[in-house]
């Protein structure tokens, strides 16, 4: 694939039109969420123009440094998420627990991808 896709508004629009008939469900049924369905909408938008502009930038100037910073951002963000969406306080025990297996779970799936998938050889 060369260069990036540019969508037109229209077909902006029809992708839009799906949140629109959910909105149109939710009003019927009565569901107080509507205000919920707007701000996620445009903080989808925002944020798929924004990893668009990143996405960008790193094929463009494709160096592992980049990868792995983002690796690193999101494992940050996964973590974060976690301690955040817990309705129950948790132990500082259990906090490393999970920083600990997030951790490694990814550096297993990087590892796994690198030499099972790429098939580098380290030798």
């Amino acid at each position: 694939m060369q260069g990036s896709i540019d969508l037109s508004i229209w077909q902006l629009t029809a992708a839009y039109i799906f949140i629109l008939i959910l909105i149109l469900i939710v009003r019927i049924k009565g569901i107080p969420r509507e205000k919920e369905i707007l701000i996620s909408s445009l903080r989808m938008t925002i944020q798929l123009v924004l990893v668009g502009y990143i996405l960008a930038y790193v094929f463009e100037h494709s160096h592992p440094f980049y990868a792995l910073v983002i690796v690193a951002i999101m494992l940050i963000f996964a973590i974060h998420n976690i301690f955040n969406r817990t309705k129950s306080q948790l132990s500082p025990e259990i906090k490393k627990i999970v920083a600990l297996s997030m951790t490694l779970g990814i550096l297993a799936s990087l590892i796994y991808f690198v030499l099972v998938v790429l098939q580098v050889s380290l030798v």
